[in-house]
């Protein structure tokens, strides 16, 4: 998990740039050999078309870094990370902030 978590950090400003933050969950955080990889990624406004855009450029640059994991985002803006305070029902790590 640490050469995962250090992977992400060396790779936050260009993977994660569009989006305001940007958080790991789920069995990445806890195991070496996870299912997946859960990442929420965090915008504060734009059209839904330029976010999907953004994240698959995300998906793409980060599964060459990770090659035969399956990648797993949770793209929401900041009121719904508000209103769902999803952040506040699971374990995460940010890995951007800007």
């Amino acid at each position: 998990m640490n050469s995962m978590l250090d992977i992400l950090f060396r790779n936050r400003k260009e993977a994660f740039k569009f989006f305001d933050r940007a958080f790991l969950f789920g069995s990445c955080l806890w195991s070496d050999t996870p299912n997946d990889i859960d990442i929420l990624l965090v915008y504060e406004s734009s059209d839904l078309m330029r976010v999907n855009l953004e994240a698959q450029k995300v998906a793409q640059l980060l599964s060459h870094q990770f090659p035969g994991h399956a990648l797993d985002f949770t793209v929401v803006n900041v009121a719904e990370l508000e209103q769902t305070r999803f952040l506040e029902k699971i374990p995460h790590k940010e890995i951007a902030n800007w």
